[in-house]
């Protein structure tokens, strides 16, 4: 009977220690809003535990049309890469779940300065935490990664690198497009029926506006970058072949103050986040799972 009650004893401690550290890790999660020309913007960020007195990286990740940010912030796996490499990931919301990414379209509300939001959130959280202002970045999805090209234009200089995936250049700005030099990672499906490769009308609406080609997407860059370089090449392992697709990188260095472009090309992929884990969206091609894109997108970001 002793032995039992022990046992016991034991086990209730191991389920409180669970118990205790899910509510630790839930207490990271934290939202908040602030007030921009009027309205009230809300966010969330992850913040991991034991944060060093050293500078500290910052991320930005922007959702989908129609997402949320309580969506990115569980759908990338950003937060347990942010846990284990000691970095603040910020979720914002988009106004009615959407951004103004410099589309025009006349069916979503393209009329709130989200570029503004951003920029306040910056020095937010610049000046609650330590951050490493030669360190913050920004990704996104769909919406969110032409945001995020659109963020490099409207805010330049603010970040070090970008990493748009599954999106390109608004259309209406391409031809004024420009930003301080800053290196970017693109990863995009040539398949994706939502945000074409080449281009063209969003979701194949015209009242959703337009965006450039990815490849013209990437000679923007390379030549904001001054980059002349030709690419280097590298198969990404075809690990798992019932996704139905295939990627390639693409690398070009040598840009001024040590920037650099890089390309991760999905033949036949749709419009998904790479990676196993990510959640799928559903009817939007194939989800290629032989990266995963948020371990690459933080790697690239590592090394600048």
């Amino acid at each position: 009977m002793l032995k039992f009650k022990n046992a016991f004893f034991i086990l209730f401690v191991l389920l409180s220690f669970v118990s205790c550290k899910k509510r630790k890790e839930q207490r990271n999660a934290e939202n908040d809003s602030i007030t921009i020309n009027g309205e009230k913007r809300d966010y969330l960020w992850y913040e991991p535990s034991n944060l060093s007195t050293a500078k500290i990286p910052l991320l930005f990740c922007f959702h989908g049309g129609g997402g949320s940010a309580k969506n990115t912030y569980t759908a990338y796996g950003f937060n347990e890469i942010a846990e284990r490499e000691k970095f603040i990931v910020v979720y914002p919301n988009g106004y009615d779940k959407n951004w103004n990414d410099g589309r025009n379209g006349t069916c979503i509300d393209q009329t709130h300065d989200d570029a503004k939001f951003i920029s306040e959130l910056l020095v937010l959280f610049v000046t609650k935490y330590n951050i490493d202002t030669t360190k913050i970045f920004a990704t996104g999805m769909s919406n969110g990664a032409i945001f995020t090209n659109y963020l490099a234009h409207k805010l330049p200089g603010k970040f070090k690198a970008i990493a748009p995936v599954c999106g390109s250049i608004s259309e209406p700005i391409a031809n004024s497009y420009a930003s301080l030099p800053c290196s970017v990672i693109m990863i995009n499906g040539t398949d994706d029926e939502l945000v074409k490769y080449e281009g063209g009308f969003v979701t194949k609406k015209e009242c959703r506006g337009k965006v450039i080609s990815v490849d013209e997407t990437l000679s923007k860059w390379k030549l904001i970058n001054q980059i002349n370089s030709y690419a280097t090449v590298e198969a990404i392992p075809n690990i798992v072949s019932k996704d139905d697709c295939s990627a390639t990188l693409y690398n070009y260095i040598g840009g001024v103050n040590n920037t650099k472009v890089s390309l991760i090309k999905v033949e036949k992929g749709g419009h998904q986040w790479p990676g196993k884990d990510a959640r799928k969206i559903t009817s939007a091609g194939n989800k290629c799972e032989d990266f995963n894109a948020s371990q690459v997108i933080w790697d690239f970001f590592k090394t600048l």
